[in-house]
Order: C-alpha cells, then structure tokens, then sequence
C-alpha cells in the first residue's frame, strides 16, 4: 500500500504535460503566463477604449439620420446601411425596428472587440 502523499501542486513531470506544446507569450517568450502583465491589461483597455462603440452615439445617429441607415454605417453593417439608405429605411419601417435593436448590436460589437484587442494583448477575456 502507498501511503506517499500526492501534491496536485507539484510540478513532476508527466505524461499529460511533456505532450502540450508551451505557451508562447505575445511578447515572444516561451512558458511566461500571458495574463497579470498589468501592463499588458492596461495597454488592451486603452485600446478598447479608442475602439469601443458607443450605445450613445448609435442612437443619436438612429434619431437623426435612421431613414438613412446612419447608424448602420456606424456599427459596420454597409448592407444593410445602403439598403437602408437606398430604400429610406424601408420607407421608414426599417428606420423604427432598428431602434429596438441598436443596444444589443453594440454590444455584441463590443464585446467581439474586447475578444479581439485581449487575445492580441495576451489578456484573458
């Protein structure tokens, strides 16, 4: 019987760990955690923050220029935007449903590029 303790902790080498490929930090280095570089997390947040949407300005541009697909062109959605503009929001029907829906698209967008600018930065989500 063995009654040699076993440390979850330890770091012995094993047949599960020789297997993984190391982890390749965004700053080159191999085997280096890539999270709780707070300048890594300082650097992503500045960097969503230049590029988040804002639910504010999507609205603003819905009230002024929604027959016109204004706000689509805001949150990148040229298609449907041009559709829009071409068929002044679907003769104003269009222009009224999309103010239902502009704060989830926005935040959807957000948080794709939140997703995006942390992976870049080796920030976990």
């Amino acid at each position: 019987m063995n009654t040699t303790p076993t440390n979850p902790d330890a770091t012995t080498p094993d047949a599960t760990t020789s297997a993984r490929p190391p982890i390749v930090h965004p700053s080159g280095h191999y085997n280096m955690p890539a999270v709780h570089d707070q300048g890594a997390v300082h650097s992503a947040q500045v960097a969503y923050d230049n590029e988040k949407k804002n639910p504010t300005i999507a609205y603003l541009l819905w009230w002024f220029t929604g027959i016109f697909g204004g706000h689509r062109f805001y949150t990148g959605d040229i298609g449907m935007a041009l559709g829009m503009l071409f068929t002044l929001g679907g003769l104003g029907i269009w222009a009224v449903i999309d103010v239902f829906l502009i704060g989830n698209r926005v935040k959807e967008l957000n948080r794709a590029e939140w997703s995006r600018i942390a992976a870049h930065y080796g920030v976990r989500a």
